[in-house]
């Protein structure tokens, strides 16, 4: 029936680039320029798997950390908000935000002097500065200090893009044209590295709140995949403990990111690679209790095939 699809017309891009025009007209779906039966059942079995998917996400939301601003709190240096309509109204239904503002968490008052990063000649460490000349670093690095351990349960953060505390990687330094992350972003980087960061300018359309929460749902994975692995290893010889699998992991995605890059149209799973490389030893265990009797490759596989169902991952994905 009609009211199993949105009201407007949809084009969805056949394998061969014919478009199929699918629109609501009398109670019935006019399907113009001629395709296949089978093409449209596809697209019907599309439509009720996101809505199945929607429901799911739904009921099961990550808490997600957010600058306040960007939910409309009136909390920047001007006294103003920020609100971005994706962040607030759409991607708000698949997350459970936390809001944060550094600067007026730390003390710093709204409104307030607006502030840049600065960093010395000979000296890593960046300085915070107020336009008054007042330095506010110190202030904020020991209130990250203290609220870093309150975020470890969130599975990502949206943060103000090009903001003093939450710019990633777009804070100006030094009032010139180098930039560099926010002192709380960057705190987030090294503390949790797991942990899924975007600014708001991320979120363009629906399908980019989407991607967000996949992203997050991956994580998710990838921390129970870690905890797993970490537990199997635990009394392993250092050459095949986990520093050697972290090793590997990283290795691993590094190898990805490159070739990602230099084949930007390869389907890739970087998901996969990391899960592959984390349980790439959780054979070996066993083949050392065994004095090598076991084949700690086939093993692992047998095993992987056990545990992951155990950790969530299904048929499906």
């Amino acid at each position: 029936s009609a009211d199993e699809f949105p009201s407007a017309e949809i084009d969805v891009a056949h394998a061969d680039l014919h478009v199929l025009r699918l629109r609501p007209c009398d109670g019935r779906l006019q399907i113009r320029r001629g395709t296949t039966v089978a093409l449209f059942q596809l697209w019907r079995l599309h439509a009720a798997t996101q809505r199945l998917m929607v429901a799911k996400l739904e009921k099961e939301r990550k808490r997600v950390g957010v600058s306040a601003c960007l939910l409309g709190e009136a909390c920047r240096y001007d006294g103003r908000s920020k609100p971005c309509a994706m962040v607030r109204d759409v991607l708000s239904k698949f997350v459970e935000f936390v809001p944060i503002c550094p600067e007026c968490e730390c003390g710093l008052g709204c409104p307030r002097v607006a502030m840049d990063l600065y960093r010395d000649d000979g000296n890593d460490e960046i300085r915070m500065t107020a336009k008054d000349g007042v330095e506010h670093g110190p202030q904020m690095r020991e209130w990250i200090a203290r609220k870093l351990p309150e975020l470890k349960d969130l599975a990502g953060f949206v943060l103000k893009a090009r903001s003093p505390s939450c710019g990633i990687g777009d804070a100006k330094l030094n009032g010139g044209p180098e930039c560099t992350d926010g002192l709380f972003a960057a705190a987030l980087r090294r503390e949790y590295p797991l942990m899924v960061l975007r600014n708001e300018e991320s979120f363009a359309t629906e399908a980019d709140c989407a991607l967000f929460v996949k992203q997050l749902e991956d994580v998710a994975l990838l921390q129970r995949v870690e905890a797993c692995v970490r537990d199997l290893l635990a009394n392993s010889p250092a050459c095949h403990d986990w520093d050697h699998t972290l090793r590997v992991w990283n290795n691993a995605k590094r190898i990805a990111a490159m070739t990602k890059a230099a084949h930007p149209d390869m389907p890739l799973d970087e998901t996969l690679v990391s899960v592959a490389a984390l349980m790439h030893d959780i054979g070996r265990p066993q083949e050392l209790a065994d004095q090598g009797k076991t084949n700690h490759a086939v093993y692992g596989a047998e095993l992987c095939l056990k545990l992951l169902p155990k950790l969530g991952v299904d048929d499906a994905s």
